[in-house]
């Protein structure tokens, strides 16, 4: 247990670089589509009691409201899937181990299942032609990996669960920075490749 707790101590943060792989606690994308599910707490609660209340599934009020005279934006309580993912951090290790810094960005890694063999996009994933897939060798698991740069997302230091002790070689990660410079620069993807990532982008 302490060591799932590790990344929850700031003291610790110096240990999370560049290109090294942990696990992390990640949730669904596809949890994050309206309408969503809300948690609406009962409006009686008492102090220090567990808080109770109701679902609702909603596409939500996210307008602006009035309050002393300034518009603000409202809060809500969003219930979300989240399960342990597999992840590469992205960024440098400045911002990585800076106690200063909350947030780092990450990018999953990927099994490839026999299922995937005959697409694609996976015969252009191993030729580094992919916009999105960067393949990565095997991992202890047999399987073979690709860092999904379709799925980049900023997580919270303290979602790391654990290092496991890989790190992905600097070439590929040189790869990886190519390939961002070429996906932002919205309009030069093609329509093909524009659909292979969206068939991709939905692989568990």
């Amino acid at each position: 247990m302490a060591e799932l707790i590790r990344f929850l101590d700031r003291d610790n943060w110096n240990e999370i670089k560049r290109g090294h792989v942990f696990d992390a606690v990640s949730y669904y994308n596809t949890d994050t589509r309206r309408p969503l599910t809300f948690f609406i707490p009962d409006e009686t609660q008492r102090e220090g009691q567990p808080i109770t209340g109701k679902l609702l599934e909603s596409v939500g009020n996210f307008e602006s409201v009035e309050i002393d005279g300034v518009l603000k934006s409202q809060e809500h309580n969003v219930v979300v899937g989240m399960k342990q993912r597999r992840v590469v951090v992205l960024s440098n290790n400045r911002f990585s181990q800076d106690n200063s810094y909350e947030y780092i960005y990450v990018a999953p890694i990927m099994s490839v299942h026999e299922k995937d063999l005959g697409k694609k996009w996976y015969n252009k994933m191993i030729h580094d032609d992919h916009p999105t897939n960067i393949y990565v060798p095997r991992g202890e698991d047999g399987y073979e990996r690709y860092i999904s740069l379709a799925q980049i997302t900023s997580i919270h230091k303290g979602s790391l669960l654990r290092n496991v002790h890989e790190e992905i070689h600097e070439e590929r990660l040189a790869l990886v920075g190519s390939h961002l410079n070429y996906i932002l620069d919205l309009g030069l993807m093609e329509p093909e490749e524009a659909e292979q990532v969206i068939e991709e982008t939905g692989t568990d």
